[in-house]
């Protein structure tokens, strides 16, 4: 596992006043950058992650191709750029009163624990938070995986462990501001090769998709998203010689409701896998990348784009594999007669060191 230098991986969150009948846009800032500056090694996955991220968010959580940025590999002065034409779509949406915009900006990469690294640049944290102050957006959101993050919250008063209680709607008139951390201020962050990307990102994106629905209302809220990222975090990276990881809050919010990032109701297509697995892997065949993992205590139903899929599942200390095609509006049933069992000296547990470490 390659380690992710320290830093902060937080949402915030920034609400204000709205009317019931105004609708919701979407604008949201992708970045993923390997290289970080000095001596750090570069990353594997933080660009993949960065991708992951802007698909689910335009084939899920309501942000039109129009409204989405990503940059991969890119350096500060195009990140710069790119947020002032982010804010000037937040204006133009404001051009109808009525309007209400979210504002998404997420980042994977290398961090020291003030700035985020692209190659030899840097973005201050604070930087950042001045932007998202005059964005105009009515709530403002970002989420950023890196290491040793925690030691933003522990500033703030922040807390370790999953009990996040934020409830947000769109239409609700609210003010605040929530944090959410990939890890603890002394604990690194970390990346496998096994599901191709840092294990927050992957797990987070994972519950985007359908398995963090524990309501089983057809719609994955913030809170939801965070609950199960953190759970699975914590098991997966348990295992690891770096030591478990744990995702961490803050918050300070007024108001009630629910803040949904996906709605499952909108997907082309859905994975449904059979009962009675441990834990599984949907692979996405045409980019070669694990696009979901789901495990036993979760919801075994995925939102996928169409296209061709491999499945690896593991069930009573064996694993069973196959591949299928789903096509558009399809509900694809997979039965275990359809996965074949597969040499176990072939596979890796997800607690493996089998890539590299965060840093």
């Amino acid at each position: 596992m390659k380690r992710r230098s320290c830093g902060l991986a937080a949402v915030m969150v920034l609400w204000s006043a709205a009317t019931a009948f105004a609708e919701t846009k979407r604008v949201a800032v992708v970045v993923g950058n390997n290289a970080g500056s000095g001596e750090q090694p570069p990353l594997h996955y933080a660009e993949t992650d960065a991708g992951k991220m802007a698909r689910v968010l335009t084939e899920l959580g309501g942000v039109d191709t129009a409204d989405l940025f990503l940059l991969q590999g890119r350096g500060v002065a195009t990140l710069k750029e790119t947020l002032v034409l982010a804010k000037k779509r937040v204006a133009s949406h404001h051009q109808d009163p009525a309007n209400r915009v979210i504002l998404i900006f997420y980042f994977s990469g290398h961090s020291d624990g003030e700035a985020f690294e692209l190659g030899p640049d840097r973005l201050t944290f604070s930087e950042l938070r001045r932007w998202l102050g005059t964005t105009g957006a009515e709530v403002r959101l970002a989420l950023v995986d890196s290491c040793k993050s925690g030691a933003l919250l522990a500033a703030k008063g922040g807390k370790l462990g999953p009990a996040f209680q934020i409830r947000l709607t769109d239409e609700l008139s609210s003010t605040g501001e929530a944090l959410l951390a990939s890890s603890a201020s002394d604990e690194i962050a970390l990346e496998s090769r096994e599901i191709g990307g840092s294990f927050f990102t992957h797990h987070f994106v994972s519950g985007l998709r359908g398995p963090a629905d524990s309501s089983g209302d057809g719609m994955v809220t913030l809170t939801e998203a965070y609950q199960y990222a953190y759970v699975h975090t914590l098991a997966t990276t348990g295992n690891t010689m770096a030591g478990p990881q744990h995702p961490a809050y803050d918050y300070r919010l007024s108001g009630q409701g629910e803040l949904v990032l996906t709605e499952l109701a909108k997907p082309s297509a859905m994975i449904e896998l059979p009962k009675g697995f441990e834990r599984a892997l949907v692979i996405e065949l045409a980019r070669d990348q694990v696009i979901a993992e789901l495990t036993s205590d979760a919801r075994s139903v995925v939102a996928v784009p169409p296209g061709r899929y491999a499945v690896r599942a593991w069930r009573e200390g064996r694993v069973f594999a196959g591949r299928l095609m789903v096509t558009p509006g399809n509900r694809r049933v997979v039965s275990w007669d359809e996965l074949s069992a597969v040499a176990t000296s072939a596979d890796r547990s997800k607690g493996d060191f089998d890539g590299s470490t965060l840093a």
